[in-house]
């Protein structure tokens, strides 16, 4: 870790030095003020130097203005924080208690007060405990408002992350308290003054309830009752799946077997949902299929953390429990049925049980992350496992999963990668793997050099304060010491000579790329001549990208905009990013997606999502189906359910997960649009190639990130071209006309600043967003709504175009809250989770359509099982028809038909 400490230190505060780990007495202790001496703590900037855009300012570090209260200085901070991704961008006002780098015991404080004023932007403070290495310190958020505030945290408020090792959450080691700024890719601007630990209690937070008054109760779905209603798009699925063969590549594309094209937009199913009862599997696959999903990924099969998993109660991996495989194999039955093929989790969150026979299940990760790729013991558990897993038949089918053709893919270990190996946490190798790991680097180095001395050469240091080959490490040894030190936690990389720091980059490539070859030969003796890729990792690291595209077949990659921080689930404890992903200049997870495709493969999003409860969501799965036009990807959405639990033939709430979409009205509502233009590819591909050239060898140097496509995700397809040819052309600058990037011609436009999409093609048009004050809008539609946030589409169903369809379907969707549901003042955390019923904001206002072949007409408001609730009111004009919008209709989409447009 690069930190860039002040010329200028401030610390002012009560008090003298404390004590290592002494108790420190509480009423009102201030830490660090700027009105009075003596010294209590040390004021410091720091910030990352990764070269990923981030600017942090003052340099040299300094007071300035005045404060609240009339003090005579703050502590501001101003600049640019970069791009989030791999090797990580970060900026901290560090306020170091004195002496710095002694723990403080906190014991006695219930509460952190602290004056704040800013840009309003969303913001972190942080406890930094000693025992915490792995940086994923206890936490909470605040808003900086534009006038000076008194922002008051309750100590209960602040929580790890959970990408990090879990510590218990004791402030009795705390050495520093760290302000941050918490979003990404853009500008901040934050003072600080007269930081207060306080042993009262916080009086009961700003509560900002969601007023739903107009709002109407959700029925939930009953996917018997939609079938054959204009919700069911059924008819999409070439049924049973395997018809047509095996799923493979042809270039960037998925084809089948006979060679017809597939685009898979899929879902995943996850935990306790894989065991439904055959009648919740058949109400499951049934109501998928008329979403218009052709792929579900099955995810966190052997979970230890589910009330069902594929072990049951047996104490080995080896094994599967026999009713949870029946219920799994009629649920992959079901969906085969109609046409849903499946896509395969080899490993996730396992957990080695009491008969495994390993030496030291302590030291594992769930998911047996970093050791999976390299342990002997877990290998031999893994292939044991997935030769019987793959080995099995379903009686439901009559094939083994190894032979059936419906199974088109599988990923070998998920979310895992060496080049995230960290030095602590899920993503370290520790205890008796750590040795296996540093005598595998050992015996690599064997093989690429001929003895010591070689090494000693080729890891000479070009520069000073550089490592190189250490006089107490020896490959050659009996007992060697030499071992990876490479590490996306820190910048370790960056002390070491530049041969050595290469040499463990290519280790790492060389080591899970065997890991992955080892599975496919396996596989394929097992008879499985399905798809295979290695891993799905959220980094940016281009070693990793390149690992998985050595593989030749598929690239997955995930991504996730407001992802919840500090556990799950709809509690006050969880935060999240409160802003819309329309206002990000890349559309959130499609930007961080577009960056880790290949160039010459097909590219798959195994997981995605915007996260619940943002109050912003609604428009994320339309924003992918058009990445999925436009970029030539697949998408699987994360996820369809978590638990077999109830009644899965209305899927109804309370809302209480941040990532199911069965019971999120709005986003369910928005599927089968999002599914007809993903599908059947409205938008075409994006006209211009935009693949960031990369060769091998700058792929594996350490430190290196993937490029940012930005708003040219839109207009150009986006990825890295690895070992390009002479004179391949990289990536244009984005097509900006106005305010908008646009894509296809102008098919598809998007203004970050106001947060507007706006879609324009035959088949489909849509405006999604902060529509108030769109002055602009595609010629096919025009929404005029009173509701500060909605989505908008109109969607030909028995047609690729709305001009000559008799069919229609028009969804309009904005927001859905479970009742009595409120956030804190910040827009970040829920204050109340809130109860059933969910209740859904009606959108407001009148829609344009242009439908101009067409003498009479018909619309009706549905349910959300698609049932005709009743006629809308509309007004057919020269051109097409405005359809009223109501809070009476009680609707999230309407059918039109148009029974003279095939006449003309």
């Amino acid at each position: 870790m690069i930190r860039k400490p002040s010329l200028w230190t401030l610390a002012l505060a009560l008090g003298l030095a404390l004590p290592a780990a002494a108790a420190v007495p509480m009423g009102a202790l201030t830490v660090a003020d700027f009105a009075r001496p003596p010294i209590a703590g040390q004021w410091i900037l720091e910030h990352d130097n990764h070269g990923l855009g981030t600017v942090a300012l003052p340099d040299p570090f300094g007071p300035e203005g005045a404060s609240a209260g009339g003090g005579r200085a703050c502590a501001r901070i101003h600049g640019h924080l970069g791009l989030n991704q791999a090797p990580w961008t970060w900026v901290h006002l560090h306020l170091g208690l004195l002496p710095l780098g002694t723990p403080h015991d906190l014991g006695g404080a219930r509460s952190l007060r602290f004056w704040a004023r800013g840009d309003g932007g969303l913001y972190q403070v942080s406890l930094v405990k000693a025992s915490i290495t792995d940086s994923d310190q206890y936490s909470a958020s605040f808003t900086a408002p534009a006038r000076w505030t008194l922002i008051r945290l309750p100590l209960d408020a602040f929580h790890q992350a959970g990408w990090g090792r879990a510590v218990p959450r004791v402030f009795d080691d705390v050495t520093a308290v760290d302000f941050a700024p918490a979003t990404h890719d853009a500008d901040f601007d934050l003072s600080v003054a007269s930081v207060v630990l306080d042993s009262r209690p916080v009086p009961p937070a700003v509560v900002r309830p969601v007023d739903t008054r107009g709002w109407w109760a959700y029925p939930g779905v009953d996917p018997a009752a939609r079938k054959g209603t204009a919700l069911d798009l059924g008819f999409l699925d070439d049924a049973p799946a395997g018809r047509h063969g095996r799923v493979r590549t042809q270039g960037e594309d998925f084809v089948f077997d006979d060679g017809s094209p597939v685009r898979f937009f899929g879902i995943n199913v996850v935990a306790s949902s894989n065991f439904p009862t055959h009648a919740q599997a058949d109400a499951m696959a049934r109501l998928l299929a008329e979403m218009g999903v052709n792929l579900t990924r099955h995810h966190h099969l052997e979970a230890v953390w589910s009330n069902r998993n594929i072990f049951g109660s047996d104490t080995q991996t080896l094994r599967r429990d026999p009713e949870s495989m029946d219920r799994f194999d009629y649920l992959v039955a079901a969906l085969q049925k109609r046409g849903i093929y499946q896509y395969f989790d080899l490993l996730v969150s396992r957990h080695p049980l009491a008969a495994d026979g390993v030496a030291d299940p302590a030291d594992l990760a769930d998911g047996w992350k970093i050791m999976a790729e390299f342990a002997p013991d877990l290998l031999r558990l893994e292939r044991g496992f997935i030769t019987a897993f793959l080995g099995h038949r379903n009686r439901y089918t009559g094939r083994r999963y190894a032979d059936d053709p419906g199974v088109a893919m599988v990923d070998i270990i998920n979310e895992d990668s060496l080049f995230y190996r960290g030095s602590s946490g899920d993503f370290s190798a520790r205890g008796a793997y750590a040795g296996v790991l540093q005598g595998l680097f050992n015996a690599w180095l064997r093989a690429h050099y001929p003895d010591r001395a070689a090494l000693l050469r080729a890891w000479a240091p070009q520069a000073p304060g550089q490592r190189g080959l250490g006089p107490d490490e020896d490959p050659w040894a009996r007992t060697p010491t030499a071992r990876p030190l490479a590490s996306w936690q820190d910048d370790s990389w960056s002390s070491l000579s530049p041969a050595r720091a290469r040499d463990e980059e290519r280790f790492n490539y060389d080591t899970q790329t065997g890991y992955y070859r080892s599975i496919i030969t396996l596989l394929r003796t097992l008879g499985y001549r399905g798809l295979v890729t290695g891993s799905n990792h959220w980094t940016s690291s281009p070693g990793d990208l390149l690992a998985n595209a050595s593989l030749g077949t598929y690239i997955d990659r995930h991504a996730y905009f407001a992802h919840p921080q500090g556990g799950w689930g709809y509690v006050p404890a969880v935060s999240f990013d409160p802003r819309p992903m329309l206002r990000t200049p890349g559309l959130g997870v499609v930007g961080e997606l577009a960056q880790r495709r290949v160039r010459g493969l097909p590219f798959i999003a195994g997981e995605w999502q915007c996260a619940a409860p943002n109050r912003y969501r609604a428009d994320a799965v339309l924003d992918m189906a058009a990445a999925c036009d436009l970029q030539d990807w697949s998408a699987v959405q994360f996820a369809f359910l978590h638990s077999n639990q109830g009644d899965l033939r209305r899927f109804a709430g309370p809302l209480d997960n941040n990532f199911n979409v069965a019971n999120q009205p709005a986003m369910l509502a928005l599927w089968p649009a999002a599914a007809m233009l993903a599908r059947r590819g409205d938008l075409g591909p994006a006209p211009a190639s935009g693949f960031t050239p990369m060769t091998r060898d700058a792929a594996l140097w350490p430190g290196t990130s993937l490029p940012d496509p930005g708003r040219a995700v839109l207009s150009e397809e986006c990825g890295v071209d690895f070992d390009p040819a002479p004179g391949a052309p990289g990536p244009g600058p984005a097509v900006v006309r106005g305010a908008y990037s646009v894509g296809d011609g102008g098919a598809v436009r998007h203004d970050p600043t106001r947060g507007v999409l706006l879609i324009d093609t035959a088949g489909t048009q849509a405006e999604a967003g902060f529509l108030s004050a769109l002055a602009d809008h595609p010629s096919g539609l025009r929404a005029e709504v009173r509701n500060p946030y909605a989505v908008v589409v109109a969607t030909a169903l028995d047609t690729n175009r709305l001009d000559s369809a008799r069919k229609v379907l028009l969804s309009a969707v904005a927001d859905a809250v479970n009742t009595g549901q409120a956030y804190t003042a910040a827009g970040d955390q829920l204050a109340r989770p809130g109860t059933a019923p969910v209740l859904v904001e009606p959108v407001v206002g009148r829609v344009w359509v242009r439908l101009p072949r067409t003498r009479r007409a018909r619309v009706w408001a549905l349910d959300p099982s698609g049932r005709r609730r009743g006629p809308a009111v509309f007004e057919r004009v020269a051109d097409g028809l405005w359809i009223r919008l109501r809070a009476a209709d009680r609707a999230l989409n309407y059918e039109i038909d148009l029974p003279d447009a095939g006449a003309f």
